[in-house]
């Protein structure tokens, strides 16, 4: 139940626990009212932080990278492959020999290949190794042609057809200019078509890239265990080259437009094919790729050059990655014409796409250090956002970049020698190191002396906040602007956490549990702890900011049993009321200041 108490002088009005719903004021000359959970008049501990001069507040490490020109972007080896006609297949080699009708003489020899055929009258001795075979004279001509085809059927590297009765035909069983052997004879009585060899015998056209040599089948060797590359020779010679590109590139279906054996090109990439003609890059930016092969077997076709760079015609070689480099801690970036992803290549991390000019690149570079825009587009896939590092501040020809994070002497230090170089030409950083301090170089300085500590909590004087540039906010920094006076301003704002987040002070600063931050002039500032009594005096308040000090290491002036502040200096009007709806567990003692005041306190 509720209950009024009449309240016109100091002192404990309930003792114990309870809940002050509403103070109403009847009559008063300037009286005020400060209430307390409490059981006594106890004295709140103070102190005062007061600044004689200008302090160092830390900072974030910056430095600028500078373009006063055009560089030489990093590029991919390029060349292109034309042909006129089809592609061809190899052809088997073959011959024939004829019989006038008459018998040769024995001894009469006949040469295929490696074997030398004797002919010798029947019942001689028969002679049959790799290298020398008898054939028997039969009783006519035919007959003997007879004994000369059984005699070829022998040697596993021919087909052979007795096509007519006095003409053999034999035919290499494997494509290639392998087949065309020796065929001859020493019979008057027998002919081969060519005289001394078999004929006809071609290889298949290949294209060489590299160290990969592809063939080129009218039909492949399906089997999914091949190892040789071919690939298969279309109807037109459009559907040949887009074959080629799909063996390059290891698209399509193996089996179907080129062998199993065709695994995805080391070297180079395909990037396009036409009727006539298709090109190939290099799969990485630079010059490691120049020399390698490019050469064909083909009646009329041709690479522009023998090598991938040999720079003849659409030839055109890649420019080295080392005079296109930025760094910046341990990460380089390569700025390219093209990434390699791009014409489908392995996307090669922390490539930075130009561009049209040097000011789309430091755009791309901002990007990449960041890891924002698109990966794929901007730079390459597989790029993250710098560890140390944020790109802020851009134009046309520069780009700043900030320290993520600042710290104590030996994290200062390490951020201060992070490496900033890069090989481009017209392009430079203020200096090789992040926080060197040549020029727009400035070094980061360390938190050690840029601190103020109040009980458990130690805010840090910064000059930006690390949110400010996109880094991570770090809780309990104060940004220090224009003058001491503003800064002590923030400092205030911090301690109550009224001012804005992210602005005056961290996103992530919460309140201080321990004081409450009051009078605040342009060279001090008075912090009260939050629960009055001697307890308050325990409360340390130190501080490493030069010109700044505290009237002691602890706040003071603490006296009697703890009590908190419900309502503080309470001006009332007469006639007016507040709603409170405060509870209170030691008790509740008021103090009355002022002329004279009459209220009445309504309690639950």
């Amino acid at each position: 139940m509720a209950k009024a108490i009449i309240v016109s002088e100091s002192g404990l009005k309930q003792k114990g626990n309870g809940k002050l719903s509403k103070i109403i004021t009847t009559a008063t000359s300037s009286g005020t009212l400060v209430v307390k959970d409490g059981t006594e008049e106890a004295v709140v501990a103070v102190g005062t932080l007061t600044s004689t001069g200008a302090c160092v507040p830390a900072s974030h490490a910056t430095s600028k990278l500078t373009s006063s020109g055009a560089m030489v972007e990093a590029t991919h080896a390029v060349t292109v492959f034309t042909k006129t006609d089809n592609f061809l297949d190899g052809t088997k080699a073959s011959g024939y020999i004829t019989c006038d009708e008459t018998i040769p003489t024995a001894d009469d020899t006949v040469v295929l290949g490696a074997r030398t055929y004797t002919f010798a009258a029947l019942g001689g001795t028969a002679v049959n190794s790799a290298t020398a075979v008898t054939v028997p004279l039969g009783n006519n001509a035919a007959e003997t042609m007879k004994n000369l085809y059984q005699a070829f059927i022998t040697d596993p590297l021919f087909d052979v057809v007795h096509t007519s009765a006095y003409v053999i035909t034999v035919t290499y069983k494997t494509i290639g200019t392998a087949g065309n052997v020796t065929a001859t004879e020493d019979s008057s009585h027998l002919a081969w078509d060519d005289g001394s060899t078999l004929t006809g015998g071609t290889d298949a056209e290949t294209i060489t890239i590299g160290s990969k040599v592809y063939t080129w089948k009218s039909v492949l060797d399906t089997a999914a265990s091949a190892t040789a590359i071919q690939v298969l020779i279309g109807s037109t010679l459009t559907i040949s080259l887009a074959n080629m590109k799909k063996a390059i590139n290891s698209t399509g279906t193996p089996g179907l437009e080129y062998s199993f054996g065709a695994v995805i090109d080391p070297v180079a990439v395909c990037t396009a094919s036409n009727a006539t003609t298709f090109t190939i890059r290099g799969r990485v930016p630079g010059t490691s790729l120049n020399a390698k092969a490019t050469t064909e077997t083909c009646a009329d076709g041709a690479f522009a050059d023998t090598t991938l760079g040999g720079g003849t015609g659409a030839s055109n070689p890649g420019v080295a990655t080392t005079a296109a480099t930025v760094t910046i801690g341990t990460t380089v970036y390569t700025v390219v014409d093209a990434l390699s992803e791009t014409y489908g290549a392995v996307a090669v991390a922390y490539q930075v796409l130009k561009g049209e000019d040097e000011a789309a690149m430091l755009d791309n570079l901002k990007a990449a250090i960041n890891g924002t825009g698109t990966a794929g587009t901007e730079y390459s896939t597989g790029t993250v956002a710098h560890e140390d590092v944020i790109a802020t501040t851009n134009t046309d020809t520069t780009q700043v970049i900030v320290s993520r994070s600042i710290g104590v002497t030996a994290v200062t230090a390490a951020i201060n020698a992070i490496a900033t170089t890069e090989t481009m030409d017209n392009t430079a950083w203020a200096d090789i190191t992040l926080g060197g301090g040549t020029g727009d170089s400035n070094p980061a300085v360390e938190t050690n002396a840029a601190t103020i500590t109040i009980g458990t909590r130690t805010y840090t004087a910064t000059k930006e906040l690390s949110e400010t540039s996109g880094a991570d906010a770090v809780v309990d920094q104060i940004l220090w602007v224009t003058s001491e006076a503003v800064f002590l301003d923030n400092l205030k704002k911090t301690i109550n956490l009224s001012g804005t987040e992210g602005t005056d002070y961290s996103t992530g600063t919460t309140i201080n549990k321990d004081v409450i931050a009051t009078t605040n002039a342009n060279d001090s500032q008075v912090v009260q702890a939050r629960v009055i009594g001697a307890s308050g005096n325990l409360i340390a308040t130190t501080d490493t900011l030069a010109n700044y000090a505290w009237g002691a290491t602890t706040l003071a002036s603490g006296a009697g049993e703890n009590a908190e502040i419900i309502l503080n200096t309470y001006t009332p009007a007469a006639g007016s009321s507040i709603d409170i709806d405060a509870e209170f567990t030691r008790g509740l003692y008021v103090t009355v200041g002022g002329t004279s005041i009459v209220s009445t306190f309504i309690i639950e």
